[in-house]
C-alpha cells in the first residue's frame, strides 16, 4: 500500500490515524478513520481472524469429507485434511502459538492502540545504540502526516510533491472520524 496512488489519497485526505506503525498495515489492524461507526467496524474487524459461529459448520463438514473418502485417500491425505479444519477451527492456538502469554494486552485491532508483537523486544540485553531497531516503523506521524523518516522515500514519487516543489501546493483537506471534510 505504500507510494500507491490510493496511499496519498488517503495521507492528502487525512484519512489514516496518527503514529500509524507500517506493521499495522499488513494483517487485520484498523488503521484509516472509517465511515461507519467506528464500534460497528471494529466489532467487524475482529470478526474477521475467527469463524465464530461457523467452526461447528466446518467441523460437520470435515467428518462428511472423512466419511466419503477414507476409502479413497491415503491416511496422510485424510489426517491432512483434518489437521487443516482443526487448524482453522482453532486459529488462534495453533497458527500463533507463541501469542497464548497469560497477561499479554488483549489485542485491539486498532491501530493506534494495538499491542505490538513480542518481535520489538529484544531477547537479549541490546546497547542503546540498537534499540532503534526494535521500534516500529511509523507510517504517520502524531498528526497523521507521512513520518519524516518515510518521507523522501514516498513524496517524490507524487503528483502533490511536483506541485509542492513548484511553489503552489493545494490545500490539504482533512477528514473527520465522522466522515466532515475540513479544510
Amino acid at each position: 500500500m505504500l507510494g500507491t496512488p490510493y496511499f496519498h489519497q488517503c495521507l492528502d485526505k487525512g484519512l489514516m490515524f496518527p503514529e500509524t506503525r507500517l506493521r499495522n498495515l499488513e494483517g487485520v489492524t484498523l488503521t484509516m478513520r472509517p465511515l461507519d461507526p467506528m464500534d460497528e467496524v471494529l466489532d467487524f474487524v475482529k470478526s474477521l481472524t475467527s469463524i465464530r459461529g461457523f467452526r461447528a459448520a466446518a467441523l460437520r463438514h470435515s467428518a462428511g469429507f472423512f466419511r466419503t473418502y477414507k476409502g479413497t485417500l491415503e491416511p496422510l491425505q485424510l489426517y491432512a485434511s483434518l489437521i487443516s479444519a482443526a487448524l482453522i477451527c482453532t486459529e488462534f492456538a495453533a497458527s500463533s502459538p507463541g501469542r497464548i502469554q497469560w497477561g499479554r494486552p488483549k489485542q485491539t485491532y486498532f491501530g493506534p492502540t494495538e499491542v505490538l508483537d513480542p518481535c520489538y523486544t529484544p531477547a537479549r540485553r541490546v546497547k542503546s545504540e540498537y534499540r532503534h531497531y526494535f521500534e516500529p516503523t511509523l507510517v504517520t506521524d502524531a498528526d497523521g502526516d507521512l513520518h519524516p523518516d518515510l518521507a523522501d522515500d514516498l513524496l517524490c514519487r507524487t503528483p502533490a510533491a511536483r506541485t509542492a516543489a513548484a511553489g503552489n501546493a493545494p490545500p490539504r483537506d482533512r477528514q473527520t472520524a465522522e466522515g466532515a471534510l475540513v479544510g
